[in-house]
């Protein structure tokens, strides 16, 4: 019974993670998008490069994992080649 807490558990953890991982690369491909697109003055939309590992949180960052790629992607699409 404990054995299937346990994996029932970190399935559980898994699975959360996941999620949020997925909400903060979607932020970072549409913040990568605008900042992009706000450097380079045109409406053409980029190739996002791979999302990178989510950063823990800082005390300023938002509290949303997709706002948090968001600010991220914007950052790195103004500096974008």
């Amino acid at each position: 019974m404990k054995k299937i807490l346990i994996c029932l558990f970190t399935l559980f953890l898994f699975i959360s993670n996941a999620y949020a991982y997925g909400e903060f690369c979607n932020g970072f491909k549409a913040g990568y998008s605008v900042g992009y697109k706000q450097k380079k003055n045109t409406n053409i939309n980029p190739i996002p490069p791979i999302c990178p590992i989510q950063p823990i949180k800082g005390f300023g960052d938002p509290a949303s994992d997709y706002e948090h790629g968001y600010t991220l992607g914007y950052q790195k699409g103004l500096t974008a080649w």
